[in-house]
């Protein structure tokens, strides 16, 4: 397959630089890597939240910044844990499991948010999708990785974040 234009360049290159990242990594000095610092390894522990889980709320409950967990967390791009996965694990810092356990059941008040999808009709816009599912336009936005200038297409799929009333 490499011999001929099945697969492009870069993927015929991936596997051998795989295999050299690898053999440098077992004995970086004898490939001219010498004098490098090391860092400590990544240290953290994993906890389960419920479904669309505020990152900010995970923060406050581990009683440090957003960006902290953003680091230990790079997979999450939007402002909160996936739908549709009842019990996420995320990462938080090593030694804040305790603190995080007794805070986060004091913060989370119960608040969800379920989730609707939005099929775009012709003549549909934001501001009247919006509308119509009485919910701000930046969480839909944020949550189908929009912005207000990006276009509709008739038949795209918008997930709506409705947020469910306290139980």
């Amino acid at each position: 397959m490499a011999k001929y234009r099945y697969l492009k360049r870069e993927t015929k290159d991936y596997v051998p630089q795989m295999i050299a990242a690898a053999l440098i990594a077992k004995d970086p000095g004898k490939y001219g890597f010498v004098g490098i610092e090391y860092h400590e390894p990544l240290r953290y522990e994993k906890v389960k939240v419920p479904e669309v889980t505020d990152l900010r709320l995970i923060a406050q409950a581990c009683e440090i910044t957003l960006n902290e967990i953003k680091e230990l967390n790079p997979e999450l791009s939007r402002w909160c844990t996936p739908p549709n996965f009842p019990e996420y694990e995320i990462k938080i810092p090593f030694g804040k499991k305790e603190l995080f356990s007794k805070n986060f059941q004091t913060l989370y008040s119960g608040e969800r948010f379920q989730f609707k999808t939005h099929q775009v009709k012709k003549g549909d816009t934001f501001s009247k999708i919006a509308r119509l599912y009485r919910v701000d336009l930046e969480p839909i936005l944020e949550m189908n990785r929009l912005n207000k200038k990006s276009r509709l297409s008739i038949g795209m799929n918008l997930l709506i974040p409705l947020l469910k009333i306290k139980a």
